[in-house]
């Protein structure tokens, strides 16, 4: 039993390695933008746009937690990490990432943090 166990475990792993080379996982957003998470690559209109690295940080963290708010704390610890989250350096970020999505998509809950609309 163990070699069978061993054969399907081989098949399995081999069957991953496939669907992962021959399958990125995106996302469908509204206003006909697409996520694609394994590329880090935004597209609107079948046209790519150039996301930093902290503003991939920040918005894969508002996608993947679409359903909430996701708290000023959770913002520094993802995005900033070690490094203090000034209250300029979120709203730089802000700006940029705001400029690639239509007016209220990302919403501020003012003392609690951001949600995606």
């Amino acid at each position: 039993q163990t070699y069978k166990s061993n054969i399907f475990k081989k098949c399995l792993k081999k069957c991953v390695e496939i669907i992962s080379l021959n399958h990125a996982v995106s996302k469908e957003l509204s206003y006909g933008y697409q996520y694609d998470f394994d590329n880090k690559t935004l597209t609107y209109e079948n046209q790519v746009l150039q996301l930093s690295r902290k503003e991939i940080l920040f918005f894969e963290l508002l996608l993947q937690n679409r359903h909430r708010v996701v708290s000023y704390e959770e913002l520094q610890s993802h995005v900033w990490k070690d490094v203090i989250m000034t209250e300029g350096a979120l709203k730089s970020l802000l700006r940029k990432i705001r400029q690639k999505f239509p007016k209220d998509y990302i919403k501020n809950y003012s003392g609690l943090g951001y949600k995606l609309l």
